[in-house]
């Protein structure tokens, strides 16, 4: 085996990693009200409510403030402890105080063990967030929610495309949000916005009402995305399913997450390194793949509730959650890549297990 770029060798790329392509923006005269009505049939719902929000810090303020009409004050939340970061930031900002839910060993996201270990009587509501583009096990959490009366906020930002037993992510709860982002569906090219789909009409008029929606530039590029976005998700999923297939051969590596009931829309490949047979530090893998000049990040955050402000002080232990951001690494899925540069990735691995194995 080569020696790797990070200690003298060749690099798997010799160019720079490919980036997302540009897409062209649409020319419609009324964008706003187009992308209602194109998300509308796509979700099979009423176009009043969708509502496209001019940022996500907005969105959350809304969201909060959104179901007091029904005597819902929105003081404390069950949020997932990883992988939520933005909107949990967005929503202790407010003044609402967290309470963190353990997450699920395969996938990350919030769990029902971890809801239920988490809950108080004085939490009014629980976020999902679909990490990666993995939709969360709705069955169970939405059992949990009904026993306990809890409204259900679903990040769906990563998960455009995804479904859970057929239901659309953005459908699962009582309100989602689609935060715009660099490596999502809906990326905006970097637009700091997000639209809210609301799944009770008087709500959602009421928010329509009041939100200030994005740029007409930024509806233009989201057009674009929106219908686009059946072709970028076929290539995410073919560049996702060679991965899947070469890493089930790969000792201290670990695939990607899936279900049968699930369909995945690969906002990033997050695999993780299986820590009892790898010697190198989650750092210093994603430094020798950036060596070999593969593009790569680490898939969480640290998960310390110190650090967050308006948190819960009861003590719990999150030995998932503090493990997987060790283990974690996310790779880009975008359509600029090919099989090509799933060739090269799976090489630039082989590469570093065969000399990171114990």
């Amino acid at each position: 085996m080569n020696k790797l770029a990070i200690d003298g060798g060749d690099p798997i790329y010799n160019q720079p990693f490919p980036i997302r392509p540009k897409i062209n923006p649409e020319n419609d005269p009324n964008p706003n009200i187009s992308i209602q009505e194109e998300l509308s049939n796509y979700f099979n719902i009423d176009s009043k409510m969708i509502i496209p929000a001019a940022s996500y810090k907005l969105a959350c303020i809304e969201i909060a403030n959104a179901f007091e009409s029904s005597n819902t004050k929105l003081t404390n939340i069950l949020v997932p402890a990883i992988g939520a970061d933005r909107v949990s930031e967005e929503l202790s900002n407010l003044d609402i105080k967290l309470h963190f839910g353990e997450a699920d060993a395969d996938t990350g996201n919030i769990s029902s063990r971890g809801i239920a270990n988490a809950f108080r009587e004085n939490i009014q509501a629980l976020v999902c967030r679909h990490n990666f583009g993995h939709p969360v096990n709705f069955d169970e959490i939405s059992m949990m929610a009904t026993s306990h009366n809890l409204l259900i906020i679903e990040d769906a930002s990563a998960s455009m495309g995804a479904t859970y037993n057929g239901i659309k992510t953005g459908l699962l709860g009582d309100i989602a949000i689609f935060g715009f982002g660099k490596s999502h569906l809906l990326s905006a090219e970097g637009d700091k916005g997000a639209i809210l789909v609301a799944k009770d009409l008087g709500i959602a008029e009421n928010l329509n009402a009041k939100i200030q929606a994005p740029s007409k530039n930024t509806l233009q590029i989201l057009l674009a995305e929106f219908r686009n976005v059946e072709v970028e998700l076929l290539n995410r999923r073919r560049l996702a399913w060679e991965l899947d297939l070469e890493l089930r051969t790969f000792k201290g590596i670990q695939k990607m997450e899936h279900s049968n009931r699930i369909k995945h829309s690969y906002d990033k490949y997050v695999f993780r390194i299986r820590s009892l047979m790898w010697k190198r530090s989650l750092e210093d893998t994603i430094e020798a793949l950036l060596a070999e000049g593969i593009d790569c990040e680490a898939a969480y955050r640290p998960f310390s509730d110190s650090n967050k402000k308006n948190v819960d002080s009861s003590s719990f232990e999150y030995p998932v959650a503090n493990r997987l951001p060790k283990e974690s690494i996310a790779l880009p899925l975008h359509g600029g890549m090919d099989y090509q540069d799933i060739e090269k990735i799976l090489t630039g691995l082989r590469k570093i297990e065969a000399v990171s194995i114990k």
